[in-house]
């Protein structure tokens, strides 16, 4: 099995059937930085073989959209993968077993599906380097594929909104200090519906404080960030 996923990760990408690649082609540029808050957006969540985004696998992938101020319910996404990995405590502790991959799609399914789902619509997610890094690797191995999509990241911007102490915070620690409950914590789906409701919650008070586009969002996030970072002296 190790020597399976050392090829993998060395492999070029894959060639594309005729129907990849005119799904493929079909898909939007994306629509980042000219969104209303009240337009679509996308809230996701990756789950992995494991932190380092440099060689762990995709194993499934959740999402959901919010529009109009709410939770489209209808308008989500989930898919496992269907891939050999190692059974790691990483693993286990997101119930994706063997057994429960076996049931999965093949990569490049999923993924494509994963680029139709979320469409030309901004992106959300909680420590979105790590989503991003991930998908931008996988979706390069699998369809030599160039990830345009921006991903706004729920850990900061919460912090520049609310004005908490809470900078370094988890996921759950966010989710108390909001008052959602945690129902199906490190699940893909579970995650990105948690993370939803805390973005719905973070756009009412990104509307409070005058802030009503996603380019409004990208340029306070670039400030706060510049405000707190260290700074040094010689």
């Amino acid at each position: 099995m190790k020597r399976w996923l050392q090829w993998f990760r060395r492999s070029p990408a894959r060639s594309l059937t005729a129907s990849m690649a005119a799904r493929l082609a079909q898909l939007p540029a994306p629509r980042d930085s000219t969104a209303a808050l009240t337009e679509r957006f996308v809230v996701l969540d990756v789950e992995a073989t494991g932190l380092n985004t440099r060689k762990d696998l995709i194993l499934a992938i959740g999402a959901v959209a919010l529009q109009d101020g709410g939770i489209v319910l209808a308008d989500r996404f989930h898919c496992v993968l269907k891939r050999e990995h190692e059974v790691t405590d990483s693993v286990l502790i997101h119930g994706l077993g063997p057994d429960a991959v076996a049931q999965g799609v093949s990569v490049e399914e999923g993924l494509l599906s994963f680029l139709e789902f979320i469409q030309d619509s901004p992106l959300l997610a909680f420590h979105a380097p790590y989503d991003e890094q991930l998908l931008t690797r996988e979706l390069r191995n699998a369809f030599d594929y160039r990830w345009q999509h921006r991903c706004i990241d729920v850990a900061e911007l919460a912090p520049l909104l609310t004005g908490a102490p809470l900078k370094e915070s988890t996921l759950d620690d966010w989710l108390t200090y909001f008052n959602i409950p945690l129902l199906e914590r490190h699940h893909a789906w579970g995650d990105a519906y948690a993370t939803a409701k805390m973005v719905l919650q973070l756009f009412r008070l990104a509307q409070q404080q005058g802030i009503h586009t996603s380019a409004d969002l990208y340029q306070k996030l670039a400030q706060f960030k510049q405000q707190t970072s260290p700074s040094f002296s010689f």
